[in-house]
């Protein structure tokens, strides 16, 4: 919602120059690799490696989840299509980079950390009772939380986006700071919800935030360079 509001904003203003040149064919390959490598390692059925994860908490309740996956499609889409519009393409492919890369490397890890959920007998009785094959391949994707990791990457990339176009239209400082902490404090109730719902300890939605703000922030300074202050281009 906050997006939607930012977006209507910035649309709705007096049209500013697009601070970005065009996006290329490597911008669009980046984009293209990582969601087919995405969904290449989506689609195995059991992790690469069998760790003991001994000590781990795996007799929570299985609960459905309070935001489902496709809320972060919604809002990579919308941010890619919002800053197009408003600041060129490369910024459109930037934001479609930051979700894609960090779909892709949350993927990796998951898959080959292995760690099983705090729900995980809950859902393995599930599994004996109802052969879904989708609660069993998930068992063991807990590490690192792939909400948060969606989150807060989307968080900090919407918020370097509005920064740059706040630059540009002169705006305060107050309104720059609300566009990061505004996005942020969404992804930390994203973030609180995994665990509440018993789908990720503590450690995975701290692993999955931090990998979300690396590679939103690294997709950001080689697309764009500095981001502190209006020195942006």
């Amino acid at each position: 919602m906050n997006l939607v509001i930012w977006t209507s904003l910035l649309l709705g203003a007096p049209a500013a120059p697009s601070v970005t040149q065009p996006a290329t064919w490597a911008d669009a390959g980046v984009v293209a690799g990582a969601t087919a490598a995405y969904f290449t390692i989506h689609a195995r059925q059991k992790p690469f490696f069998e760790w003991g994860w001994e000590g781990t908490t795996t007799d929570e309740k299985f609960s459905e989840d309070t935001v489902p996956t496709s809320s972060f499609y919604a809002w990579g889409g919308v941010l890619a299509l919002a800053s197009g519009l408003e600041s060129g393409s490369r910024e459109a492919a930037a934001a479609a980079q930051t979700f894609s890369l960090t779909g892709l490397t949350t993927e990796i890890l998951k898959y080959s950390f292995g760690r099983p959920r705090p729900d995980f007998d809950d859902r393995m009785q599930r599994v004996a009772s109802t052969g879904d094959a989708k609660l069993e391949r998930d068992a063991k994707l807990s590490m690192p939380s792939g909400h948060a990791s969606s989150a807060f990457g989307l968080a900090l990339h919407t918020g370097m986006w509005l920064h740059r176009a706040a630059c540009r239209r002169g705006w305060s400082g107050a309104a720059m700071a609300s566009g990061y902490a505004v996005p942020l404090v969404l992804a930390s109730a994203i973030g609180w919800s995994r665990i509440t719902d018993h789908r990720h300890n503590l450690s995975d939605v701290i692993a999955g935030a931090g990998l979300g703000l690396g590679v939103a922030y690294g997709v950001n300074r080689w697309q764009f360079g500095q981001v502190t202050g209006c020195t942006q281009p």
